[in-house]
């Protein structure tokens, strides 16, 4: 996959999450008002999903905009540990 169609897709599964969690967002402020039940486990888990895919759609798109491969990100190497 091309840098210019990563990053599109990563676009559009960004944009699919936004949209989810702002429909979280909202029932739970409605539960906040005591209107509504609390947010079902459906939608938490659907907003799981739909970030954890925007998220590593990005990380593909990162990877094809920098040339980079997983091994650079992945090796032994004490610089790609995380602090």
């Amino acid at each position: 996959m091309n840098s210019k169609n990563s990053l599109e897709t990563w676009r559009l599964a960004d944009a699919e999450a936004r949209a989810a969690e702002s429909r979280l967002l909202a029932e739970w402020e409605l539960y906040e008002k005591r209107l509504v039940a609390p947010p079902g486990d459906e939608l938490l888990q659907q907003v799981t999903h739909l970030r954890s895919r925007a998220n590593e759609a990005l990380w593909i798109a990162m990877i094809a905009l920098t040339g980079s491969t997983m091994k650079d990100h992945f090796s032994p190497s004490p610089r790609n540990i995380p602090l």
